[in-house]
């Protein structure tokens, strides 16, 4: 490496009389840059850039005067959630960071950097902690949010937060070890560096090195548009998949700030437009548009090769945050509140981006309250629900949005009009199949089946519901199975009809070859059948124990008659939670995955038990693995997702 790749121009910044390095560039252009944009906050009398020279002495090669202090005064912008970070290497992670641009973001859009330049930049991290007010205005609102929500000492985690800023500071002196792989990434691409980093340095540091080398290479541009240009540039080089993640990273970061949206995505007519231009840019469907961001096209072809996981988040949170507000989705002479938002919405439905967990389905039903309003008062809470619904246009969508809606704030205040509506369209469900597109195959209605299922266990619906609609669900299944099962018996049947009839395999007579010879003895030899045990039966009085929770389970029971209690313990009390009739199967989990009773049953009247012997119920899935090895390992799936959910066993 020659000396002059190693040059280093530094950016002073001065108020008053004294003069402090702020940030430094591997290049002029760069470091003038830097200093203009530090002039255009106005908090500055004056800002140059020096360059050491051959004897050490300091050359000048910009300076300009400017209007410190007449600019108003950066302040943070508050969260209500952050991460909790316990290592420093927990400080650079992807979520801390998007934390760190969200408090600091007027900061951050005036001096035009990211978090991840500010982190790996010593003179700007000595610039903030300079900068007092700013420092503890973000340190104190981090620790505090971090601290009612993980139960910590206030002034205990404020401590270690501003201790973690000294560290970061520090390290990021570090960052001019990175030089070579900074230049490596702009001359042979990310993948390259990514691997001589992976060669040379070791594995603790290596996320921080190769951070380091992305920091000052984003930093060379000037204006979000071309940060992302270099970002994209890169991602075009066709990156593997670690290295892609740290693209992603970057991208994501970009597209987490207001103004860096407004100028990536170009002209948009209206606030509906620009968020249906962000659903389809991030599911990668978007259609070119005139006066659109230019690099919208490009960034389209990448998201579907690639798993861009926290870009698609943020553009999708950023979708929930303007659904979820008060701004106008159209404008006077475009379409009306109503014809925007149901544009909207069957934009989200077409990119499958509704009712994915993500709090969309919340953000849609408060824009639903605004929009259906009578005379500005806000609708009911229930008619916005139902108006949604109507415009959702399968069950599968419909069970979705309702289960996500139910997990949130809202949904928690509305649970039982949505439990209602939950019941309604599950009562309706005639096949498992209805909760998947149309023409989905067999394998995919059973993972539909699993992740609805997953999903209802793992919601705060009452237990009682969440059991019967899971039941609901899993009988579906069984019944799926069973018509499939009889599908493959007609076809198989139909082959072997056809086989005799001359139409499928050979006959017999033509095998032979001559028609008038006499046919050789053939003799079929048949398995044994063995004869089916009588199962036994067993009697309990009311209110005797059929099992407890914990016990060993070697048995099953199916209910000819009387009722059964089922409870858990929850602490040192028994709580019923359900009861079972004639019809119903208990205890079958425990020989299913020979763990214990994860409930207790109790006779609660005079109860006739079929009793399924573990070998009974073995042989039965031996043989369902022969003949559908699917539905098998689906039921060693749901078995273990019971346990894993408080749910009771049935």
């Amino acid at each position: 490496m020659t000396d002059s790749a190693q040059t280093i121009f530094e950016v002073h910044v001065s108020v008053g009389d004294d003069w402090s390095v702020y940030s430094a560039a591997h290049n002029e252009e760069r470091a003038v840059q830097i200093a203009i944009s530090l002039l255009a906050m106005k908090q500055f009398d004056a800002v140059k850039v020096t360059l050491e020279d051959d004897r050490g002495r300091e050359k000048v090669v910009y300076k300009k005067e400017g209007g410190g202090g007449t600019g108003k005064f950066v302040t943070i912008s508050p969260v209500d959630e952050a991460p909790l970070c316990r290592s420093l290497e927990d400080y650079y992670r992807f979520e801390s960071r998007r934390t760190v641009g969200r408090v600091l973001r007027r900061y951050l859009d005036q001096t035009g950097i990211t978090a991840l330049e500010l982190m790996h930049n010593s003179g700007h991290m000595k610039w903030f902690c300079r900068n007092e007010r700013l420092y503890v205005q973000s340190v104190q609102n981090v620790a505090t949010v971090q601290s009612k929500a993980n139960h910590l000492n206030q002034t205990k985690r404020m401590n270690e937060v501003y201790a973690a800023v000294d560290e970061v500071t520090e390290r990021a002196m570090d960052a001019e070890n990175a030089l070579e792989y900074y230049l490596m990434l702009k001359e042979k691409g990310i993948q390259a560096m990514v691997d001589a980093v992976a060669e040379n340095v070791d594995e603790k540091d290596r996320d921080f090195m190769i951070r380091a080398a992305l920091a000052p290479h984003i930093g060379d541009a000037k204006g979000w548009d071309r940060k992302f240009e270099l970002t994209i540039i890169q991602a075009e080089t066709h990156p593997g998949v670690e290295a892609m993640a740290y693209v992603d990273e970057v991208m994501a970061e970009i597209f987490d700030g207001a103004d860096a949206v407004k100028e990536l995505l170009g002209y948009q007519r209206t606030l509906g437009e620009a968020m249906q231009t962000l659903i389809s840019v991030g599911s990668g469907r978007y259609e070119p548009q005139k006066r659109a961001g230019r690099f919208l096209d490009r960034l389209n072809k990448i998201m579907p090769r690639h798993d861009m996981t926290a870009t698609r988040g943020v553009m999708l949170e950023r979708v929930q945050r303007e659904i979820g507000g008060v701004k106008p989705l159209s404008k006077e002479g475009e379409l009306s509140e109503e014809d925007a938002f149901s544009v909207l919405i069957h934009t989200l439905i077409e990119h499958k981006a509704i009712a994915d967990g993500g709090g969309i389905s919340e953000a849609a039903t408060l824009r639903a309250k605004m929009v259906y309003s009578d005379d500005g008062l806000n609708e009911s809470s229930e008619i916005a629900i139902e108006s949604m619904l109507q415009m959702l246009p399968s069950k599968a969508i419909k069970v979705q949005y309702l289960l996500d809606l139910v997990g949130s704030d809202f949904g928690q205040k509305n649970q039982h009009h949505i439990i209602s509506q939950l019941a309604r369209i599950v009562r309706s469900l005639r096949s498992v199949s209805a909760l998947v597109e149309t023409g989905a195959g067999r394998e995919e209605v059973l993972e539909a089946a699993a992740r609805i299922r997953d999903r209802l266990l793992s919601t705060k619906l009452p237990d009682h519901w969440r059991l019967r609609f899971a039941r609901k669900i899993y009988n579906l299944l069984i019944d799926y199975n069973k018509d499939a099962a009889a599908e493959r018996k007609a076809a198989s049947e139909k082959e072997m009809a056809a086989t005799a009839s001359g139409t499928g395999k050979k006959s017999d007579v033509d095998h032979w070859g001559d028609r008038g010879a006499k046919k050789k003895d053939v003799t079929v030899k048949r398995d044994r059948v063995t004869p089916k045990k009588r199962l036994k039966t067993k009697s309990f009085a009311a209110g005797e124990f059929i099992f407890r929770e914990g016990d060993p389970g070697d048995e099953a029971y199916l209910i000819k008659s009387g009722l059964v209690a089922i409870s858990r313990l929850a602490g040192d009390k028994d709580v019923a939670v359900a009861e079972a009739g004639p019809g119903s199967i208990i205890g079958e989990m425990a020989l299913i995955d020979s763990l214990p009773r994860m409930a207790t049953a109790c006779a609660k009247k005079k109860t006739l038990l079929t009793v399924i012997p573990m070998e009974s119920l073995t042989d039965r899935l031996n043989r369902l693995e022969k003949f559908d090895p699917v539905l098998r390992r689906m039921m060693d799936m749901f078995v273990q997702r019971m346990r894993d959910h408080p749910i009771i066993e049935q």
